[in-house]
């Protein structure tokens, strides 16, 4: 834990391509968000809506100039995925472009880091080592095409009470970075993904033995590693093909109601 109280990470974190809409108007003034799922909050607690205040206050004023933003959720909210922080990520980029701001990434990517996070990852996109408090970004070679079945459970995880149990109970995980780069290099796949583990997952195990299930129903099914993401709830099954994938989908929806087939890509974001 840091001084700020904020905690040092090394992640390795990954694009796939589940991901939500977000688009943009430019309007007189103020910003709205309009969202299909009416659990998303639309003010200031909202990541998208801190995106596009922090842009628009650095060069306008929002009394002067504004922008309506629709968005489209397909991410899970509080699943451990970062769908916010992808969001926001997107509205830092379609807002330089829509408002001519021109920006370099390097600017976003200065700024992004007051929004949350995560946020700085998803300007980058599809394979890095995330390190510090999220801001130090290690681009790997991208991992395409890989099946993934995400399972989540019915549950929503605090982040700061996961963080505050590790303080108390947790322990590192037993390979660091560099050991898992020497099997991420490799063109197994089972080797690839044979170390992958979660510090923090012991934590929500203890409260919740569905993430225990949730993985040994997966490996029972074929995946060739099942992890909690984050600090969950979500479990990620990766898969050596997509029957290998629909076996594992079938076996986790006996367990849980909301599980997708989806695959990795190498972009945090598409213009369109």
């Amino acid at each position: 834990k840091r001084k700020d109280n904020y905690h040092n990470i090394s992640s390795i974190i990954q694009n796939i391509d589940l991901c939500d809409d977000i688009i943009l108007f430019k309007k007189k003034s103020g910003i709205k968000i309009i969202c299909d799922d009416y659990n998303v909050p639309l003010g200031e607690d909202n990541l998208v809506y801190k995106s596009a205040k922090l842009l628009i206050k650095n060069f306008f004023e929002l009394k002067s100039l504004g922008v309506l933003i629709l968005l489209k959720k397909r991410i899970p909210i509080a699943s451990g995925l970062g769908g916010g922080s992808a969001d926001a990520a997107s509205t830092l980029i379609g807002i330089n472009k829509l408002l001519n701001l021109n920006l370099s990434d390097n600017e976003l990517l200065k700024m992004s880091s007051s929004i949350g996070s995560d946020v700085p990852f998803f300007l980058v996109g599809g394979t890095a080592i995330v390190e510090g408090r999220g801001e130090k970004i290690t681009p790997l070679v991208p991992l395409i095409d890989i099946w993934v079945v995400l399972a989540k459970p019915d549950f929503q995880i605090i982040t700061k009470d996961i963080y505050d149990k590790y303080d108390k109970i947790g322990k590192p995980c037993s390979h660091d970075i560099s050991e898992f780069m020497e099997y991420f290099g490799s063109e197994d796949l089972l080797k690839k993904f044979s170390i992958l583990e979660n510090s923090l997952e012991k934590i929500v195990e203890k409260k919740y033995k569905i993430i225990t299930v949730l993985k040994k129903r997966a490996l029972e099914s074929g995946a060739l590693a099942s992890v909690m993401t984050g600090s969950g709830p979500t479990v990620v099954s990766l898969c050596e093909d997509f029957n290998s994938a629909l076996r594992v989908y079938s076996k986790l929806s006996k367990e849980v109601d909301e599980v997708y087939v989806v695959k990795t890509c190498s972009k945090g974001f598409e213009i369109i």
